[in-house]
């Protein structure tokens, strides 16, 4: 067995792991379907630190699956240590099967920012320069960061797989079609069949099935126009009387008839037009329109890339250019991230928020908990998705015999949020009931109800199962085997079993139900019940 095949070893997940972690590959779990690969979202066990990952299941007739393919692919991602190359966790070739697990993308991806409206209306200017300036960052160290003799060739760089972690820091991933390239050779014989995604690949490329790394420079830019124009690369639109044309297609079109500076500038996504300073953004689509340039030779390097970004990204942040339209000075830009009902909840904010603008208002909502009504209720503005979160505190909940003192205490902690909490002393069964009015929630949003709590060094008869019950629109959702507590015989385990996970605040989080919110429901009330025997 070889070295390299040795330190791979320590990467290896069981299938078993796998598993359990996408619940026998469910639709549940499944957050991509690309052909010859299928993404699976799910947590690994404590064995692998719970860690929640992304699961690609390669078709083992597809190329990508056959397993030269498969292990240089693992040899590769092993190989990557840097902060914008998403992170390499492990692999399962397992019963025929072929998987590579990487850390899971909180925010998922660029094209998925850019292709919602909605989405893509809170992706604000200064966001779209850090990500670029992340990503480029990432194709700068494959191209010259892996040691003085190779470099990886990404050969499928797009929006799609630019990952984005909860911090929306870009991370590059998916190097299924990636190749190694000696530094000092230019170009390298592949294939005689292009590999990529059609509207990102170079077309020098296409024509000559020979690769650079001038082809993810290519690629790179016509992501690039996708940040500045808000247009997809891939969706066909119409231009004056001709026929549907892809973005760079466009792209050229508006240069060839106008010119660089006013063709260019009329691509700009709309709502971003109060953020920008049109010296920078004519800078930042001059290098794009570098990147695509068909003369190789012409097109600019990575670092020269970076340089024009970060730039532009300098002077956004400092926002003190002569005239500019800048976010800061902007209330109706706020305003449409704030949520619909914002006034409603301003009116039932303990205490009242103390705001002057609405930039402030937003971040007063989104970088802390507003307490709501009687001060057991927390609000927060998920600031990345726009969705309103709630928590609802004890005294907002039905628990049974929560006014016998014998039973049950109220009291104050200084880890909780809430100005009291409620303290299980002893019970020999437990139950708690919580609702919530689904018009309070974000529409066409999938929510996930939690039960958050502490437990004591001391307690005893919370590790036996439970069953959770959502009641939501008339339809009953149940869940067995729930936990409050791990039982400590892992023997005893069931593959469907749900445990708690602590939280970053040092609390438990169980998830109860997932939640589909529509405007069609909006007025729905929504319930949820926890019931678990004591023994």
């Amino acid at each position: 067995m070889s070295s390299s095949r040795v330190n791979l070893e320590k990467y290896r997940i069981p299938l078993a792991e796998i598993i359990q972690a996408t619940k026998h590959f469910s639709s549940e779990t499944l957050v991509g379907d690309g052909g010859f690969t299928m993404v699976y979202r799910g947590q690994l066990s404590n064995h692998w630190e719970n860690q929640q990952v992304a699961i690609k299941q390669l078709n083992v007739e597809g190329s990508q699956g056959n397993n030269k393919e498969f292990h240089n692919e693992v040899k590769l991602v092993s190989s990557f240590n840097h902060p914008n190359i998403i992170l390499f966790v492990g692999y399962c070739d397992d019963a025929n099967e072929k998987i590579i697990v990487c850390k899971y993308a909180t925010n998922r991806s660029l094209d998925y920012h850019l292709n919602d409206p909605d989405r893509r209306s809170r992706l604000t200017w200064e966001q779209r320069l850090k990500i670029c300036l992340g990503a480029a960052r990432g194709v700068n160290y494959l191209h010259s960061g892996l040691g003085k003799h190779c470099r990886v060739i990404h050969t499928d760089f797009k929006s799609e797989n630019v990952l984005l972690d909860e911090n929306m820091e870009a991370k590059i991933g998916d190097f299924g079609l990636s190749r190694f390239c000696p530094r000092n050779q230019q170009d390298t014989h592949v294939r005689t069949r292009p590999c990529g995604t059609r509207c990102y690949i170079d077309p020098v490329n296409n024509e000559r099935g020979r690769l650079s790394k001038e082809c993810d420079i290519y690629s790179f830019g016509v992501v690039m126009f996708e940040v500045s124009s808000g247009m997809m690369a891939y969706k066909l639109r119409p231009l004056k009387d001709t026929n549907e044309l892809f973005l760079i297609d466009i792209v050229r079109s508006y240069y060839d008839d106008h010119g660089l500076v006013n063709g260019l500038d009329r691509l700009k996504d709309p709502t971003i037009k109060d953020q920008i300073d049109m010296r920078y953004f004519h800078k930042f689509n001059e290098i794009a329109h570098e990147c695509i340039n068909m003369d190789r030779k012409k097109r600019p390097t990575m670092d020269k890339i970076i340089k024009a970004i970060e730039e532009a990204l300098d002077f956004q942040m400092s926002g003190i250019s002569e005239g500019i339209n800048s976010v800061k000075y902007y209330d109706d830009f706020w305003e449409r991230l704030l949520p619909q009902d914002y006034q409603e909840i301003i009116a039932r904010a303990v205490p009242p928020l103390d705001f002057g603008s609405k930039k402030q208002l937003y971040f007063c909502l989104s970088d802390s908990h507003t307490f709501l009504d009687d001060g057991y209720l927390s609000f927060q503005l998920d600031m990345e998705s726009g969705k309103k979160c709630y928590m609802l505190g004890t005294k907002q909940l039905s628990i049974e015999w929560q006014d016998n003192p014998n039973h049950w205490e109220w009291g104050h902690t200084l880890k909780s949020r809430f100005p009291q909490v409620c303290i299980l002393k002893n019970v020999c069964w437990l139950a708690i009931h919580g609702k919530i009015a689904s018009m309070m929630l974000s529409g066409y949003t999938t929510y996930v109800a939690y039960l958050v709590f502490r437990t004591t060094s001391n307690s005893q008869g919370l590790s036996v199962p439970a069953k959770t019950t959502v009641n939501f629109c008339g339809v009953k959702m149940e869940t067995e085997n729930v936990y409050l507590q791990r039982p400590k015989a892992s023997e005893i385990w069931q593959e469907n079993d749900r445990f708690p996970h602590r939280r970053k605040d040092g609390w438990m989080e169980i998830k109860l139900e997932n939640l589909l919110i529509t405007m069609k429901e909006m007025l729905v009330r929504l319930r949820w019940l926890l019931t678990s025997l004591n023994i």
